[in-house]
């Protein structure tokens, strides 16, 4: 239970970071973030890390559903402002336009993405994930159940050191 609960925290903290992001977006604009970002030294390094395919790699992985759903409800938000006179009025160019002119220029800008190296990217992290999330399961099973067969025919207390390092390694290991 308590594991559950550490990883419930956890997620609930990192939801809570992007929502917070999200919603200094929202409030600033993204023009307005990105230029008090670029006045810091850090901000620079942070913007310069948001144009790696490693990062857009990760976002096509974790993103692209809602990216998808977005792009839909941008048709039905432009279709609304087309056909329902209570809504926004839209000039000759934007009335042509299937997109709203938000999805307009992300569409863009993701199309514009180098998405061969992107692509590969993708590939890489998913096998890292399937290597980290199964591979290391597997071979901690595996290498504790070597280890009972090993340790069983040593003394109580050699057992019991054993164990104690051997689970002091495994809390302290990242992987």
């Amino acid at each position: 239970a308590e594991m559950s609960l550490t990883n419930v925290v956890l997620a609930l903290s990192f939801l809570a970071m992007i929502i917070t992001g999200l919603c200094i977006i929202a409030v600033f604009g993204t023009d307005t973030v990105r230029q008090g970002l670029a006045s810091t030294p850090l901000g620079k390094h942070m913007l310069g890390s948001l144009q790696s395919d490693w990062l857009k790699a990760m976002m096509l992985m974790l993103m692209s559903p809602l990216f998808i759903l977005y792009l839909g409800l941008s048709v039905v938000t432009q279709a609304s402002r087309k056909y329902l006179s209570c809504t926004l009025n839209l000039s000759d160019e934007e009335r042509k336009s299937v997109l709203t002119v938000r999805a307009s220029r992300y569409l863009k800008t993701v199309m514009a993405w180098n998405w061969t190296s992107v692509l590969m990217k993708v590939l890489w992290l998913g096998i890292a994930f399937f290597l980290l999330a199964v591979g290391v399961a597997r071979v901690t099973t595996l290498f504790l159940s070597w280890l009972n067969d090993q340790l069983s025919d040593v003394p109580l207390a050699a057992t019991t050191g054993i164990f104690y390092l051997v689970g002091i390694f495994m809390f302290l290991n990242p992987v």
